[in-house]
C-alpha cells in the first residue's frame, strides 16, 4: 500500500455531517492504522453551499456589471456637449423636421447629412445627440463584458484643433496624426458637428483631414453623419470634391436632409 507522508490510499468511515448532524459515509484516510473522514459535511450540505455561494457569486457579478454599465454609459455620454446630454427625439417637436426627424429618429447603420444652408438652430445637432443617446441607451456589455464606444462624436472646430495639437507635441507619450485617425476607424459610426464653422487658414489642410477620414469610411464600409450650414455644393468646395463624391455615394438621396424653418433659439427668444 503506497502512502504519502504517512497517509495511505483513500477508504470510506460513517461520521457525522457537522452542519445537519446527519450521519453519511465520509471519504477517509488511514493514518497510523486509524481511518480518519477526509471531509466533515455530508454531500447534500456540501451542494447547499456551493449553490449559496455561487448565487453569491452570481448576484455579486450582476451588481458589478450593473455599476460597470452605469459608469461605461456616463463616460460614453460625456463625449456629448453638456447642453444635449439629455436631448431625446420625444423632447424634439417633430412637426417642425419631420423628413430629418424621422430619419434619425428610424437610424440603422447609415451614413447621414443634416444640412440647414445659411439657417441655424433648427435642431440638426440635437437630433444627432438624441440619436447618440439612444445608442448609448442600448448599448449591452459584449461577451467581454465590456461596451465598446459605438460612436466618435466631434464638433469640426474639436477635430482640427486635436490634429493640429499633434504638430506642437513631440513628447513621447503625446498622440500623433495617425493615432487619431485610427481611433476614429474603430468605431462603427463617425459625427462629425457644424462642418463649415471653421475659417480655414490652410484649405488644402482641412480637405486632407476630411479625405483621410471619409477615405477610410468609404472603403471600409463604415457610417459617418455630418451636420452642416452649407448647401451641397458649398459643402463640396470646403471638403473637396473627391471626398464629397464619397460621402455623397455613402448617404444617398435619402439621407441627405435639407433642414428649413424658423430657429428655435429665435423662437425662444
Amino acid at each position: 500500500m503506497s502512502t504519502l507522508l504517512g497517509i495511505s490510499k483513500a477508504n470510506r468511515v460513517k461520521t457525522n455531517c457537522r452542519v445537519c448532524s446527519k450521519e453519511f459515509d465520509a471519504v477517509a484516510y488511514e493514518k497510523d492504522g486509524v481511518l480518519k473522514p477526509l471531509g466533515s459535511t455530508c454531500p447534500e450540505c456540501q451542494n447547499k453551499e456551493k449553490e449559496k455561494r455561487d448565487a453569491e457569486y452570481a448576484e455579486l457579478e450582476r451588481v458589478r456589471l450593473v455599476n460597470y454599465t452605469k459608469q461605461r454609459k456616463d463616460e460614453l455620454r460625456k463625449q456629448i456637449p453638456l447642453k444635449f446630454r439629455s436631448a431625446t427625439f420625444k423632447n424634439y417637436d417633430a412637426k417642425l423636421q419631420p423628413i430629418a426627424y424621422k430619419l434619425m429618429s428610424n437610424y440603422f447603420e447609415e451614413s447621414v447629412i443634416l444640412s440647414s444652408p445659411n439657417i441655424w438652430g433648427v435642431g440638426k445637432t440635437h437630433l444627432v445627440c438624441a440619436l447618440i443617446n439612444k445608442l448609448i441607451d442600448d448599448a449591452k456589455p459584449d461577451q467581454h463584458r465590456r461596451i465598446p464606444s459605438p460612436f466618435y462624436f466631434t464638433t469640426e472646430s474639436n477635430l482640427l484643433l486635436r490634429i493640429r495639437n499633434t504638430f506642437k507635441n513631440k513628447d513621447e507619450d503625446s498622440e500623433d496624426e495617425e493615432t487619431i485617425y485610427k481611433e476614429i476607424k474603430r468605431h462603427l459610426i463617425v459625427v462629425i458637428d457644424d462642418v463649415g464653422k471653421v475659417i480655414p487658414a490652410d484649405l488644402a489642410f482641412l480637405q486632407r483631414v476630411y479625405f483621410q477620414i471619409i477615405n477610410d469610411r468609404y472603403n471600409d464600409n463604415l457610417f459617418v453623419i455630418l451636420t452642416t450650414n452649407l448647401d451641397l455644393k458649398q459643402l463640396s468646395q470646403y471638403i473637396g470634391v473627391a471626398c464629397a463624391d464619397r460621402l455623397y455615394e455613402m448617404c444617398g438621396k435619402e439621407n441627405i436632409v435639407v433642414m428649413k424653418g424658423e430657429s428655435y433659439r429665435q423662437r425662444e427668444v
